[in-house]
């Protein structure tokens, strides 16, 4: 059976941020003037990949614990944007964390409305 249903234009949002946050991680390393640190991308890229397979099966709580997880990175801009080597990635960082956090929590709330009449369809449960 074909969905019905739209998929919303923050979901597409969420996903097409999400792409930009991890590619900007990927440029990040790419332009040290030290060469790529590895174990750095990696814990950089490890917990956003983690959410990668419930984001593209439209799990609502997937995008509120992306949402969670984004407070962290949010933080690390935060911290680089008081630091005296702030950098343009820093600021870059920041516009995404936010940007990227306001869709998934709007994707998630619109995620959990259009299930909701799903679920009052189906039959009580015994």
């Amino acid at each position: 059976m074909a969905d019905t249903h739209p998929k919303p234009l923050t979901r597409q949002l969420t996903l097409i941020l999400y792409g930009v946050l991890l590619a900007s991680f990927c440029l990040w390393q790419i332009l040290l003037a030290d060469g790529p640190k590895y174990f750095l991308w990696v814990v950089q890229m490890v917990p956003l990949l983690i959410f990668l397979p419930g984001l593209l099966r439209d799990n609502p709580r997937v995008y509120i614990g992306l949402c969670f997880v984004l407070l962290l990175y949010f933080i690390k801009a935060v911290e680089g944007l008081f630091s005296p080597a702030r950098d343009w990635l820093d600021y870059a960082l920041l516009a995404l964390t936010v940007t990227l956090f306001i869709v998934s929590m709007m994707a998630s709330r619109h995620l959990q409305r259009s299930s909701k009449p799903a679920l009052a369809d189906s039959p009580p449960s015994p």
